[in-house]
């Protein structure tokens, strides 16, 4: 018995003879001439996303829970309760995912002087308010340029 044949794995059966098939061609269709195709509306023009309005700074559509909820967590670290804030705004991510909410993240680990969680959660800060966040976080000493 084969190393590879096993009681689980019988030997394929063998094969007498090979038969061989014939195959009719297949019938080729006639090659048909395609009639005019009328021509199209042209597409409007596309617009660059540089050319896109944008939102302002902090503009975001979050429920009105979650608004709440950061609003909190603004003031606690206001207040210099960075852990409190920090817990806050972890806790607003799970109704919607916000920049606000990694802002105060990235500003309460910089309060806190945790240079690693600060540099993570500034990936997740919309560009038009990281240059706050990173100049807030100079103030506490963090550099995170």
């Amino acid at each position: 018995m084969p190393a590879w044949e096993s009681k689980n794995f019988p030997a394929p059966a063998k094969v007498a003879s090979a038969v061989a098939v014939k195959v009719a061609p297949a019938a080729v269709p006639p090659t048909a001439v395609p009639a005019a195709v009328p021509p199209t509306a042209v597409p409007p023009p596309r617009v660059p996303k540089s050319a896109a309005p944008k939102r302002p700074a902090g503009a975001e559509a979050v429920p009105q829970e979650v608004a709440a909820e950061l609003a909190e967590a603004e003031s606690l670290l206001a207040a210099g309760q960075t852990k409190e804030a920090a817990r806050k705004a972890k806790h607003s991510l799970f109704g919607a995912t916000s920049s606000k909410a990694y802002s105060v993240l990235t500003r309460a680990a910089c309060a806190d002087g945790d240079l690693t969680n600060a540099r993570g959660y500034l990936q997740s800060v919309a560009r038009a308010d990281r240059k706050a966040v990173v100049a807030s976080c100079m103030k506490n000493g963090v550099d995170l340029k």
